[in-house]
Order: C-alpha cells, then sequence, then structure tokens
C-alpha cells in the first residue's frame, strides 16, 4: 500500500511536469509517459524533484486494519480483537536506470514483540 501511494504521488508530479492527466500516465523502465507521447517523459527522479521544489517529501505509508467478528453469544466463536503486529521497516536502494539492476544498499528494521 505504501509503495501504491508513493508512485500515486510521483504520477502526479510527473503529470504536473508533462501537464497531463496523471491516470492516463504509465511509468516504465524508471520514467512516466503518456502512451500516446512515449518520448515526452519524466524520470523518477525528475518526479522527486518536482516534489521537493514544492515542499513535498517523497514519502507515503500504508495502513491495514484487520476486521473483527464479534463473539457469538450461542456458539463462543469470533475474532473479538485483531491481532496487530507493530513493525516498520526502511530500504535505501540503488537502482542502475540502464541494466534495471537493484541493489539494496541498507536496510532497517524494527518490531515491537512485546514481552518476548
Amino acid at each position: 500500500m505504501a509503495a501504491q501511494n508513493l508512485k500515486a504521488m510521483l504520477r502526479g508530479a510527473a503529470a504536473a511536469v508533462l501537464e497531463a492527466p496523471d491516470e492516463d500516465l504509465i511509468l516504465a523502465q524508471g520514467f512516466f509517459y503518456h502512451p500516446e507521447a512515449p518520448a515526452r517523459r519524466v524520470s523518477v527522479a525528475q518526479a522527486v524533484k518536482r516534489l521537493r521544489q514544492e515542499g513535498r517529501s517523497p514519502v507515503a505509508e500504508g495502513r491495514f486494519l484487520p476486521d473483527v467478528i464479534p463473539i457469538d453469544s450461542e456458539t463462543g466463536q469470533g475474532s473479538p480483537t485483531a491481532t496487530y503486529a507493530f513493525a516498520t521497516q526502511g530500504a535505501l536502494v540503488s537502482v542502475d536506470m540502464d541494466s534495471g539492476e537493484v541493489e539494496v544498499v541498507n536496510l532497517l528494521a524494527s518490531h515491537d514483540v512485546g514481552q518476548a
């Protein structure tokens, strides 16, 4: 969800540069472009630059809220509380724009496991 939200943010920035509707843009090989004008394109780096010029950071998040099922008084079945795992991860990656090769430069993870 976070990746989808970030992609949408970057697509919006690229759309502003291209002066095109963001829902029409395609992202392929590190560039946003309109299918009718593929030579006019904006790189992900250019979209990030646009966001920063607007005073925004290229950061997004996603949230998941699991469903709960009330306890059935006759059967005793249900799931009245959601199971939550509090965790976050972050990755710094390097992407070779020519080959598409991705290298993980640094990875951080933090998990609240409660009492282990």
